[in-house]
């Protein structure tokens, strides 16, 4: 029962339904919570599923919800991480060499980024990144408008997950687990206290220094060149996963992923929705679990769709890339 209620609470904190195929994300950032900077242009950006937001804040609920860090089933608790993690700006699961990158845009307290973290990526790992074909790397959206993304407290959370790929990338992904074991999408759950308590609960160390990164922002411009590539693909809802030009809704159409990824491969895609939530239906639409039905005309839900290519992981080069509508972009500068 207090999972389900945790999950109630941070759907009811996001102002999303039990069937939304996704939590909706704008490409703007800021340089501090609550501070929005220069607002950017939505270019065409989906906007039907907004993140609400009531301006209340329900400390009691807050407090409950954290009051004991829950285990999760330590899927990625033994996940491989690149030799030299260095190397690497943004949290990697794989091997150093391997071929092919899929990098997840997701968010820390997105209900939607939660379900796909427990559901098809755990087939993505085992198919792709254990066997050393795909490197898998997460990406954290923080900012809506310029504002923290699913409440103020969102780039905090973000700044939390860099600090910890930073200073103890071997816990990450277990750190990574007891995140979406125990997120809420109540505003200010995310606090810098609620969060080494998880990083303490998932083995992190060096969390003096942690903490200190986490208020003195230091990872700030990662998380703005994350929000730049955001509003260049574009990606209007997450989670999303990029793989060269193509971008694919997961929690959507889970097979579409599958393919996009074995299409990087050079392999066939197979037919198997492994963990989906999701199945396509005749008409190109979607059907949730059986209940629901969403249309899948979003810019950035099929593996035609193409990104800008980047430059950002493991100092790989890349050309540019024609986006959807058949303009050119250049590539993004890498950190």
């Amino acid at each position: 029962m207090k999972t389900s209620r945790r999950k109630m609470l941070g759907l009811i904190g996001t102002g999303l339904s039990v069937g939304a195929p996704g939590c909706a994300a704008f490409s703007s950032r800021s340089t501090h919570e609550g501070t929005p900077a220069s607002s950017g242009t939505s270019n065409g950006v989906e906007t039907s599923t907004a993140v609400g937001s009531t301006g209340e804040r329900n400390d009691s609920a807050t407090e409950s919800e954290v009051a004991e860090i829950e285990s999760p089933p330590g899927v990625y608790r033994s996940a491989t991480v690149p030799g030299r993690p260095s190397k690497f700006t943004y949290a990697t699961m794989g091997t150093d060499d391997a071929p092919v990158t899929a990098t997840v845009y997701g968010a820390w307290k997105c209900p939607h980024t939660a379900d796909f973290v427990f559901g098809l990526m755990r087939d993505i790992v085992e198919r792709y990144v254990e066997s050393g074909d795909v490197a898998l790397e997460f990406r954290a959206v923080a900012y809506r408008n310029g504002e923290g993304f699913h409440g103020s407290d969102e780039p905090r959370a973000a700044r939390a997950g860099l600090s910890v790929w930073n200073n103890d990338p071997a816990s990450y992904w277990n750190y990574f687990e007891y995140m979406f074991q125990n997120r809420s999408g109540v505003d200010g759950w995310a606090t810098t206290e609620t969060l080494l308590r998880i990083a303490k609960k998932a083995g992190v160390t060096n969390l003096g220094t942690i903490e200190s990164e986490i208020e003195n922002g230091t990872h700030q411009k990662r998380i703005e060149r994350t929000m730049e590539r955001v509003r260049e693909i574009p990606i209007g809802a997450v989670p999303r996963v990029v793989v060269g030009g193509t971008v694919t809704a997961p929690t959507v159409n889970p097979n579409r992923t599958v393919a996009q990824l074995d299409a990087a491969l050079g392999k066939g895609s197979g037919t198997s929705t492994p963990h989906g939530t999701t199945t396509p239906t005749s008409d190109g639409n979607t059907t949730t679990d059986g209940t629901a039905t969403t249309s899948g005309t979003t810019p950035d839900t099929t593996t035609g769709t193409t990104a800008p290519a980047s430059n950002a992981t493991a100092g790989k080069t890349t050309t540019n890339a024609t986006t959807a509508s058949g303009s050119t972009t250049s590539t993004a500068s890498s950190e």
